[in-house]
């Protein structure tokens, strides 16, 4: 598993994902954005991108790392659209409020896991 952080920053503001609650508000706020089809302030296109990056970025190391090991996979979401995989991170997320406090990444490595088992 791979712990990951991210920053984004706008013009103003810097939105740093490093716990299970920050990942929460981000993607909350980024499906938001994709409800209003981008119509938003920059502040939510900055929480958009700061969920959206942080996700596809965690979901393709971990794809690679567990391949490159010969591992079985844990998750299968690598071909589920990103609106999918946002509203089943924060259906987790909501629903296991003990991993809001937890690092990011175990956080969203849990959330996938259960979303999106592997058969």
């Amino acid at each position: 598993m791979f712990l990951l952080s991210t920053s984004v920053a706008s013009a103003r503001e810097t939105y740093e994902i490093r716990k299970g609650e920050d990942l929460l508000v981000e993607c909350k706020a980024a499906i938001s954005v994709w409800k209003r089809n981008f119509a938003v302030t920059e502040k939510e296109k900055t929480q958009f991108y700061a969920c959206h990056n942080y996700v596809a970025g965690y979901v393709h190391a971990t794809e690679l790392a567990m391949k490159a090991a010969g591992m079985k996979r844990v998750m299968c979401v690598i071909k589920e659209p990103m609106p999918k995989i946002l509203a089943a991170i924060v259906k987790e997320l909501e629903s296991s409020e003990e991993n809001l406090d937890k690092h990011a990444g175990f956080a969203l490595f849990f959330a996938l896991t259960n979303a999106f088992p592997c058969e």
